[in-house]
């Protein structure tokens, strides 16, 4: 995933990675989905659904998400968790990703997210 170099380059915990990428991964993936993650913010999260507005309950489920670890005391932007803009290069250079096949410039965008 995209908190594994991270990881290695910083030494930094799974988790702490974790925090700091899934909810900026969500917030560039979720319009391939919507429903998915409607889904997910009204289950998971409670958000109360709005037929007229489901990409408005799918960003409130992300920005739960991000405020639920920022509550854990985890690192929830690339700079809190020690993050440099000069790896930004290193780190994005691969493909990942199954639910979208994510590319440079994808992970890039991602990590911008997550600043």
């Amino acid at each position: 995933g995209l908190q594994a170099p991270i990881g290695a380059l910083y030494d930094s915990a799974h988790g702490a990675g974790l925090a700091t990428m899934c909810p900026a991964w969500m917030k560039y993936v979720y319009k391939h989905d919507v429903a998915r993650f409607v889904q997910y913010a009204t289950r998971v999260w409670g958000v109360d659904n709005d037929v007229y507005d489901p990409e408005g309950v799918a960003l409130e489920g992300i920005a739960r998400t991000k405020a639920f670890f920022k509550s854990l005391g985890m690192p929830v932007t690339l700079s809190e968790l020690g993050v440099k803009d000069e790896d930004l290069d290193f780190l994005c250079d691969r493909t990942i990703g199954n639910f979208v096949k994510l590319q440079k410039d994808d992970i890039r965008a991602i990590y911008e997210l997550a600043r």
